[in-house]
């Protein structure tokens, strides 16, 4: 084997076991026995050419005991270490509750709806009234997504309040 071949050997192998080392930090780590093993493969056999030659070339050596590294990275996290998915309680009570949240502010704009009706307000309060009633009711149906503006049109709702008492 003639030494430009070792050195494509050497060089190849030092990638290789480079990305082995990225793969295995990242939770794919299993994917990076394949190019720590590659890695080490062309090492071992540029390193034999090497000492066939009766050469001193460390840069094998190098790249084995990174290759190395990377196996032990790569097999001990997938030992160690366990990956759990976890359920975000927190989430979901937080979710349901701004559900009902949503839904207590459905009736309430139902019953400032009575009212106005009762009041016979001006028909330009009770249209948004009830512009408003069809956005948190497609807003509840929706389910959480879209919260922030049920709260905005909530602010809203208290400022045609706010006029209505004027009147």
């Amino acid at each position: 084997m003639n030494k430009t071949l070792i050195k494509l050997f050497v060089i190849v192998g030092f990638f290789s076991a480079m990305i082995g080392l990225v793969l295995s930090f990242l939770p794919i780590s299993n994917l990076a026995i394949f190019p720590a093993i590659f890695g080490f493969v062309l090492s071992i056999v540029a390193y034999m050419s090497l000492k066939k030659k009766k050469l001193s070339f460390s840069f094998p050596k190098i790249v084995m005991a990174l290759s190395v590294l990377v196996l032990l990275i790569s097999v001990g996290k997938n030992f160690l270490i366990e990956n759990e998915v976890e359920e975000d309680t927190a989430f979901v009570e937080e979710a349901v509750r701004s559900e009902k949240e949503a839904v207590k502010e459905l009736e309430a704009l139902e019953e400032l709806d009575e009212e106005l009706e009762e009041l016979d307000a001006p028909k330009e309060i009770i249209e948004k009234v009830e512009k408003t009633k069809k956005v948190v009711k497609a807003e509840v149906i929706k389910g959480i997504e879209g919260i922030e503006e049920v709260e905005e049109e909530m602010e809203d709702i208290e400022d045609l309040e706010g006029d209505l008492e004027e009147l």
